[in-house]
Formats: C-alpha cells, structure tokens, sequence
C-alpha cells in the first residue's frame, strides 16, 4: 500500500521496536489482536473469491478472542472509510456497484456472526463480568487530557519495558524516542505520495484511543498495544519518505531497513535483556499519570518454584502467582498447588515481596528475593 520502498522500514520498526518486543512475546489473549489486524488486511487487499467473508469471520474471531479488539475494529472501518472516500467517487457508482457493495457487507456481517456470535450470546448472559464503561466513559474529557503525559511513555516504549525492569527511563530518553517517532510518523502524513494511507491510518489511531479510553479504566501499557504500534508503523513509512527524498536507492533502502532492524535489536538486547537477565525482574511500583502499575507478573519465577517444590500445599491470594504455580505444577510433581476455592487448607501462601520489605523469621526461604512464603496460619 505504500510502496515497496518503505517495506524495510515498516518491518524493521514494526516488529523489533520495544513494544512489540516485550509483549508480543505473552500468552495472553490481547496479544494477539495484531495477528487479527493483518489477517483482515490480508484478506481486504487479497483477490480471493469469499475474501469479504473472510475478512468479517476474522474481524469476528478477534472479537471472540478479546472483546476489546472492538476500538481497533472500530478504526479499521473509519479509516477504510475515509481512505475510500478519498479515492473512490461513491456518488458516481452505479445500480450495480451498489449491489456489489451490500452483497460485500452482508456476506462480512455473515462472517462477523460467525465468529463472534458464541461470545456474543456470553456476554449478553453475564454481563456483570464486562466492568462499568458507563462510569469509565463518563472522565473521557480528563482520560483524554491525561494523554498528554501518557502518550510519550507509551509511544516511546517507556511503559512497556518498565513492566520487566520496574522503572521508567529516564525523561529525556523518552522524550527524545517519541519525538523522533512521532516526526517520522508525520512524515509519512505529510508526502504527497502516502498521505491519503497515513491520515486513514492516523484516524483509525484516533478511533482506537477514544474507545479505548471510554472502556478501560486502567492505563494499563497493555490495552494500547495497538495504538501505539500504528505510529511505529508510519514512523517506518516516514523514514522511507525520508530516504526517497536524499535519492536513496531501493537496495540500499532494504539495507538500510535491516540496519533498523539490528539497531533496534542491539538496543532492545543492552536495554531491556540483559538487565532483566542480571536482576530476574522487580516488584517495583512505578506512576502512569494517576494509575500505578507495577512489574510483579513478569519477574522470574525459577527460584520460587525450587522453593515450594515439596514443602506441602502451597496458595496465594495473587492470581498471577496461582496461575503461574498452577501452571507449573503440571511439570513437577513434587509442588502441590490448594486452588483458590480451597485456599483456607493451604500450608503455606506465596506473595510478592514489595520493595524494600524486609525477610521476617517464619518464611520458608528468606533468600528469594521477590517473593514470600509464609505459613497460612
């Protein structure tokens, strides 16, 4: 869509850029709305015979899969609507393009059904399950003027590495990472060549992050994966733009997209990797405007399981360490998981170790460093 030219570049920046890197990686639902994303872009621009079906089955199961895929659904269908308003004279179509074009939306509507309908009939039947967006919608005005604060820790990449590392970068590291993302995704809106694509893609952002705020309540890195990738994406389109205007060749181009690539790695390696290796994580809080999150579910849980291995029933009022040992014990025979329900028979509970909270005499091994286990009684 925007040329074979910027493809380099929007891999490289697309897919080696901090955000994808440290959550792409994750086994949870909400990380696969990227997948789900390109598939409906696949099919729409593909010549298949049912590729409409196709697209709304996909749309559908994204749907299914994580019901917040709805704001980036959302922003596909505007920005695919402004785009083709831009370029496709509706007034001028005849009888029979107009038929083609209800056929088009019904057979997406078939598709869309398909996939979703199960989850669909769910959330009708369970709706206490499904938060208080009505409340949430309600500080739209204030969630949009806290993007102002938040949008450079997102962009940047900041917030998403602080859920491994525990802290934010420093200010200026961030503010030079989102402007020099957002200048190169501007690039792409401003070249006469791309700026029809980019300011579709820039009005699907926009559509993205007004549903997302009027959702979520939480600002939370993961419910604006999505978002934040969209300026990754064009920033790629922009350094494209920026290479054709110094007469930079298309194999040198490609070279250079790579180059992109690999200093993106390297950073990612030296920044993020590496200090999460030495340290196995942290249990550090750190502030997102007025939300706090913190790096709990991502430490390394290693030593935790060599811990509890054969010292009886072990719980934990977390959900993520329950999860984890759950999942775990699967692989060990000798850890002995009292599920929530019963939590009240465990011997021990597991905790977090908040920072800078001190080892007390009764814990059952006083070296882990972010973690506790203590007697349930």
């Amino acid at each position: 869509m925007f040329g074979e030219a910027a493809l380099p570049f929007m891999l490289a920046l697309l897919f080696f850029n901090p955000i994808y890197l440290t959550y792409q990686r994750l086994g949870w639902a909400i990380t696969l709305l990227p997948l789900f994303t390109v598939l409906i872009l696949y099919f729409a621009v593909s010549n298949r015979r049912w590729k409409w079906l196709w697209v709304g089955l996909v749309a559908g199961l994204g749907m299914e899969t994580h019901v917040l895929f709805l704001p980036t659904l959302a922003g596909i269908i505007v920005g695919a609507a402004i785009y083709a308003i831009g370029r496709f004279r509706f007034w001028l179509a005849t009888k029979e393009a107009l038929g083609r074009g209800v056929i088009v939306l019904l057979l997406a509507l078939i598709g869309f059904w398909a996939g979703f309908s199960t989850q669909f009939a769910v959330m009708r039947l369970w709706t206490e399950d499904q938060g208080q967006s009505n409340q949430v919608a309600r500080l739209l005005a204030d969630r949009i003027i806290d993007m102002k604060d938040i949008f450079p820790l997102y962009v940047s990449g900041s917030a998403f590495v602080a859920r491994y590392l525990g802290q934010l970068w420093s200010g200026w590291v961030t503010a030079v990472v989102a402007f020099l993302i957002g200048v190169m995704a501007l690039a792409a809106v401003i070249n006469k060549k791309t700026w029809r694509l980019g300011l579709a893609i820039l009005s699907a952002a926009g559509v993205n992050i007004l549903l997302m705020l009027s959702l979520v309540p939480q600002y939370s890195p993961r419910y604006f994966v999505m978002f934040v990738l969209i300026f990754w994406l064009l920033a790629g389109v922009g350094m494209a733009n920026l290479a054709s205007w110094m007469k930079v060749s298309i194999r040198w181009q490609r070279w250079l997209g790579v180059g992109a690539a690999l200093v993106l790695a390297a950073v990612f390696v030296v920044g993020v990797v590496l200090p999460f290796k030495k340290t196995g994580g942290s249990t550090a809080e750190f502030a997102l405007v007025h939300y706090h999150e913190n790096a709990y579910s991502l430490v390394d849980p290693r030593p935790l399981v060599e811990c509890v291995g054969g010292i009886g029933g072990v719980s934990s009022e977390s959900p993520h360490i329950l999860n984890m040992l759950q999942y775990i014990s699967h692989e060990h025979d000798d850890i002995k998981v009292v599920s929530e329900e019963r939590i009240s028979q465990a011997e021990w509970l597991a905790h977090y170790r908040k920072e800078g909270e001190g080892v007390t005499a009764d814990e059952a091994c006083p070296e882990l460093e972010y973690f506790r286990v203590l007697p349930a009684d």
